[in-house]
């Protein structure tokens, strides 16, 4: 059974090493990489080989560089396939939300234990998601803020858009399939009515018209 692949970006080494050194001790995971901000972890992802590119992100939120917001957003365009865990010392659900709409998978504060965050892993690897008391909490303020409801709604315009683009790319393509029909058509008429014009001539240049 594969493992599951971790990379943590963080700018603490000592609490870096310390994640390093539990997540190595898991059957199921593998630590892949380090780094310590989010320019330093996206190169390490545009030249990782396969057997060392993560499922999972451990991602900070503030380090210098580059940090986890601007990182996260670049991972959610260019790295789609891996899921991110935002790990940090911010617990205000304002910042869990909006860590949460940018495509965040989990959202666990520093001060939880270490089985806390490997069961984050765990989670988010089968599931996609982690909840926690945090998130929770972040989730009921949002809704009753109509946070939540308006994040949704452009979430769903968005798609929306997204499906009118795709259907008028595909109308487009089709416009110009069936323009090329009819052009293959007509060019294929034109060919077989010159080829009988062709056949009619030879044969009457074939016939032997006598002459008075």
């Amino acid at each position: 059974m594969e493992k599951i692949k971790v990379a943590i970006c963080e700018d603490h080494a000592i609490f870096r090493d310390g994640i390093k050194s539990h997540l190595n001790t898991i059957e199921q995971i593998t630590v892949v990489g380090e780094a310590e901000n989010g320019a330093q972890l996206l190169y390490m992802l545009q030249n990782a080989e396969e057997d060392r590119y993560p499922h999972i992100v451990l991602l900070d939120i503030n380090m210098p560089v580059m940090d986890g917001m601007e990182t996260l957003k670049r991972l959610k365009e260019q790295h789609k396939l891996i899921k991110v865990i935002m790990l940090t010392m911010h617990e205000g659900a304002s910042m869990v939300s909006k860590m949460m709409s940018l495509g965040a998978n989990s959202y666990i504060p520093k001060t939880e234990a270490s089985d806390q965050i490997v069961g984050a892993i765990l989670s988010v690897h089968d599931k996609d998601y982690y909840f926690n008391e945090l998130t929770n909490k972040a989730i009921i303020e949002s809704v009753r803020n109509g946070q939540f409801i308006e994040e949704a709604k452009e979430i769903h315009e968005k798609k929306e858009d997204e499906k009118s683009k795709e259907k008028s790319d595909i109308s487009l393509k089709e416009k110009a399939l069936i323009g090329a029909g009819y052009g293959i058509a007509i060019a294929g008429t034109i060919s077989l009515l010159a080829y009988s014009v062709y056949k009619i001539y030879v044969a009457m240049s074939a016939m032997s018209i006598p002459n008075f």
